[in-house]
């Protein structure tokens, strides 16, 4: 880690380096030759698309598991290729992470209500204050039960 003072009145390296770099796909560019870097950066964007069209298919399977499969895939394939990802994650590839994030970020929070697996005081309020039941045997599909 570097620390200067003339970068922004003396932030740190660490800040920088998640923003920009530290996506979990960025290192699939060392993959590619120096002459190639366009390619590299359309190959990472079409992956964070297609990552971001199956996180958002497993969490409307999730939300409806019901539903046909079809739509689901036509609505994550909606999402995927959406005006956001056209007009600013195609010049700014950086963005296209919030396009698999947040259907993940959802799951975890489905998961979390489900479970009633709430971390610090309001989840010690509401573990000890529950009607019915321990909360430990929701899964991610089940509905919640709660009173």
């Amino acid at each position: 880690l570097s620390f200067t003072w003339s970068a922004g009145g003396g932030m740190g390296f660490l800040p920088e380096y998640t923003y920009y770099l530290g996506g979990p796909f960025t290192a699939l560019v060392g993959l590619f030759p120096r002459d190639q870097m366009d390619v590299a950066l359309l190959v990472l964007s079409l992956v964070r698309i297609g990552v971001g069209a199956a996180a958002m298919m497993v969490l409307l399977r999730v939300l409806r598991p019901r539903a046909p499969q079809v739509v689901a895939a036509l609505l994550a394939v909606g999402y995927s290729t959406s005006a956001f990802v056209v007009q600013l994650g195609m010049h700014v590839p950086m963005w296209l992470d919030g396009l698999w994030t947040f259907p993940l970020i959802c799951l975890v929070a489905i998961w979390t209500v489900r479970r009633q697996a709430l971390v610090g005081p309001a989840g010690q309020y509401r573990n000890q204050n529950q009607v019915g039941g321990t909360g430990n045997g929701q899964e991610l599909g089940e509905p919640l039960h709660d009173a």
